[in-house]
């Protein structure tokens, strides 16, 4: 089955505005929320012109390799631990490998095993 992107989004965001009325609703908690981008192409096909592309990525080609660290991510969700938030909305793009479509990937692109794994802890840390 195929469906176009406006399809996906639209069916995306129903599920998620649904998502708060599930069986727990009654404890509902405030939402202390951040956004972190793990894929950049799809929003930035361009970095600023302050930043050496051969700096930051040592590749003449930095839409091929996954910008984000592990190390910065890592720090990002200890501060959020830290500073307890409890929900990260992750912009996931081409920074990881769909398995319908592993063409889309770059280098260093997260496996999905990855990602759950990564799932797993931020919930230990009580982040959603």
């Amino acid at each position: 089955m195929s469906i176009s992107r406006r399809e996906f989004l639209s069916t995306a965001a129903a599920v998620a505005m649904t998502a708060p009325f599930g069986a727990k609703a009654q404890e509902r908690k405030e939402i202390s929320a951040m956004l972190l981008h793990l894929g950049h192409n799809l929003w930035c096909d361009y970095l600023p012109e302050d930043m050496d592309n051969d700096k930051i990525l040592g590749k003449d080609k930095p839409d091929t390799v996954l910008r984000n660290k592990d190390e910065l991510w890592n720090r990002a969700v200890a501060r959020m631990a830290e500073r307890k938030l409890n929900m990260l909305v992750i912009d996931v793009a081409e920074g990881l490998v769909y398995p319908s479509h592993p063409e889309l990937a770059i280098e260093g692109s997260w496996t999905p095993e990855k990602l759950n794994a990564e799932v797993r802890r931020l919930r230990s840390l009580g982040i959603e």
